[in-house]
């Protein structure tokens, strides 16, 4: 991956903070070097806490001293409780920081931070369906504004979005779609690039659906298995995607604990290949997490595509 090499760093120690739950999510952001600055600052939330005592923190580097410290973010903003097992998403932009959660109560949560932390009851404000328990959670930023989705009880794909004229309002991006119902325990993964907005999912029958916007066209959805051919997902499969000026990208696990990339180009469409098989990579365990990146190659990063 380019010069330099990679650091390992128990943060929890340097930091002094609480442990983490077992299995709890985890998101992060770094923002880039501001004036006077040397390094990016980073930010690390978790969560913490024992039965349903379950509070978000962060984990922050200072881009000077380069020194870890950590903040009790739910006591910092009012004590809305984190649900057990809730996903975590997070980004950055000119507005602020911003963390998602799901509450004990099956609402969408946010907690924010420009002169401060604050925190926003996001279902409460929009009047936007519950999620369902266990609801996986992706968000992110773009020129048109903020957006978080969620699954809601009835299998659907909900929408959060923010705008600075509008403020926060609410979707039902399947009902509007037409698009196939999730599966029960799907995961979600999103991005947003020069083509628009995306969102994936696993529908029922075990294909990866695409809920895609852009400011022509609005919302439209693509069955992603069934233009390309692509193998199945195996049961608990999780998904991962990113775009780039080169196109965009979805993986997932299929049949054998194989990985499978679906990707688009705007010469070629859509495509499919079976990573495992070409790379002869060691098959993943079942259920494995998945991520995924690009970056800029540059001279810190030669050949990092």
């Amino acid at each position: 991956m380019g010069v330099g090499s990679y650091e390992t760093a128990d943060v929890t120690a340097e930091a002094s903070s609480p442990l983490a739950t077992s299995g709890t999510a985890l998101t992060a952001f770094s923002n880039e070097p501001q004036a006077g600055q040397v390094y990016p600052d980073r930010h690390v939330y978790y969560i913490s806490g024992t039965g349903s005592n379950l509070h978000i923190y962060e984990l922050y580097r200072n881009p000077n001293s380069r020194v870890w410290t950590y903040e009790d973010l739910t006591a910092a903003t009012g004590n809305k409780l984190a649900a057990a097992g809730s996903p975590l998403s997070s980004f950055t932009d000119s507005y602020g920081e911003a963390v998602f959660y799901l509450g004990q109560n099956g609402h969408v949560y946010q907690l924010n931070h420009a002169s401060g932390w604050g925190d926003a009851d996001l279902t409460a404000i929009t009047g936007s369906a519950l999620a369902v328990a266990g609801s996986p959670l992706t968000s992110f930023t773009d020129s048109y504004g903020e957006a978080v989705f969620y699954l809601g009880q009835n299998g659907h794909v909900y929408q959060l979005n923010w705008n600075h004229v509008s403020g926060w309002g609410h979707a039902d991006l399947t009902t509007l779609t037409g698009s196939a119902v999730a599966a029960a325990g799907s995961p979600l993964t999103s991005f947003t690039d020069s083509y628009g907005e995306a969102v994936f999912y696993f529908g029922q029958n075990s294909h990866v659906y695409q809920l895609n916007w852009n400011h022509i066209n609005g919302w439209g959805h693509a069955d992603i298995t069934a233009i390309t051919g692509s193998a199945l997902a195996a049961t608990g499969s999780r998904l991962t995607s990113y775009g780039d000026s080169v196109g965009e990208a979805v993986f997932y696990s299929g049949p054998s604990n194989h990985l499978y990339q679906l990707n688009w180009n705007h010469v070629n469409g859509w495509g499919h290949a079976d990573i495992t098989a070409l790379t002869g990579q060691t098959l993943a365990n079942a259920g494995s997490v998945l991520t995924s990146f690009t970056c800029k190659e540059d001279t810190i990063h030669p050949g990092c595509l």
